[in-house]
């Protein structure tokens, strides 16, 4: 559940999606911190931006090229991509990716 600007909204996320926000409680601190942007949080209007975001940032803590990883989550990767250029947009892009390259670690080889 997500507070919005007026009302709660259920997001329900893909398993694999869930799975890696229940096992890093900072990438969940940093999904938070998007949502609270002045910039990019205007582009999370729905539920379904908000599980794009999600899935978009496990994607990349897993290295996973993102058609890759929205084929295996059931998704269009136009979400996923949509998100990438919002966050090109607002120059975000650069701080998430080294904020998600900390939290995964040299396991990636990133």
């Amino acid at each position: 559940m997500i507070q919005g600007s007026i009302k709660a909204k259920v997001v329900e996320l893909p398993p694999a999606v869930a799975e890696c926000l229940r096992s890093s409680a900072r990438l969940a601190s940093l999904i938070e911190e998007l949502c609270n942007d002045p910039k990019f949080g205007r582009r999370l209007t729905s539920a379904g931006a908000f599980a794009s975001l999600a899935s978009f940032l496990c994607a990349i803590m897993r290295d996973e090229p993102l058609y890759k990883a929205a084929r295996r989550l059931g998704i269009s990767h136009e979400r996923l991509y949509r998100i990438k250029r919002g966050l090109e947009a607002d120059k975000l892009y650069q701080r998430v990716t080294v904020f998600v390259d900390l939290l995964s670690g040299p396991q990636n080889g990133r």
